[in-house]
């Protein structure tokens, strides 16, 4: 079965780790990332993690922050960032 990101997938998991592009050959795509971040509370069990890794750049722990309610970072330098939040609610 193929998805696009976590559409097309019903379970849930314990964690969630990914480096998710935001490229696809020349163009740039932030919607495919930023449309798992949103939904990723109902593909995480309570208590369940994310954990990703992102150009520093991109702006996903509002997002993150929107969805789960609080957003870490847990290792930050000039080009990468990695993330990590937990579902608590």
């Amino acid at each position: 079965m193929s998805s696009d990101m976590l559409d097309a997938v019903e379970a849930k998991f314990d964690t969630i780790i990914s480096n998710p592009p935001f490229h696809e050959g020349l163009e740039t795509r932030y919607s495919p990332t930023e449309s798992l971040l949103r939904n990723v509370p109902s593909h995480l069990t309570m208590g369940g993690q994310l954990i990703i890794v992102a150009n520093s750049f991109l702006r996903y722990p509002p997002i993150i922050k929107d969805s789960l309610g609080q957003c870490d970072t847990l290792a930050k330098t000039r080009r990468f960032a990695v993330y990590q939040a937990y579902k608590i609610q």
